[in-house]
């Protein structure tokens, strides 16, 4: 008589498509030998990937929930202006480089942050779509260091010192 299998409950599942996400992820970054941290903060996995753009490092950040996979890095703390003039200038700016340009999004925080960030289905994501949207956001982030902080004497200083980033960035060099 055959023997009566286990039930295989939700968690079980859940827990499995993490680890097949994580593991697909990690070959997109292997793929094109990119250094990488597996952080978890208060229980949720991200991994982050240092940027070097105009001798600054930067640290984009990967996130995964059931469908989406998100990249998020943050380019500057936040901006204060001489005007508000100025300040909408700036913010004008940062929309007409999301129109203007393929696979740029700028976003502010809260507190006047400016990051850059893509999603994507990560059922439907391929090596193709994923370095699109990777490499897009180092373009965003070269983008407003060359073109957009000139503009606006903006001093950008990168995150080097941030610990997720400082030891990779050095594994990198």
């Amino acid at each position: 008589m055959p023997k009566k299998t286990e039930e295989i409950t939700d968690e079980q599942i859940e827990e499995f498509d993490i680890i097949l996400k994580k593991n697909k992820l990690e070959e997109f970054l292997r793929g094109k030998g990119l250094p990488y941290k597996e952080v978890e903060t208060n229980g949720e996995y991200s991994v982050v990937v240092p940027c070097e753009i105009a001798d600054k490092v930067f640290k984009i950040i990967l996130q995964f929930d059931e469908n989406w996979l998100m990249l998020t890095a943050k380019i500057i703390d936040p901006v204060e202006f001489a005007d508000k003039a100025e300040e909408l200038q700036f913010y004008r700016r940062l929309l007409r480089e999301i129109h203007d340009l393929p696979e740029i999004n700028y976003s502010i925080s809260e507190d006047g942050a400016v990051y850059s960030s893509a999603d994507m289905d990560f059922e439907i994501t391929d090596y193709s779509v994923f370095y699109s949207e990777f490499f897009g956001i180092e373009y965003a982030i070269n983008n407003f260091v060359e073109r957009i902080a000139p503009d606006f004497n903006l001093t950008v200083e990168g995150f080097a010192e941030d610990p997720d980033v400082k030891d990779l960035a050095q594994e990198s060099e």
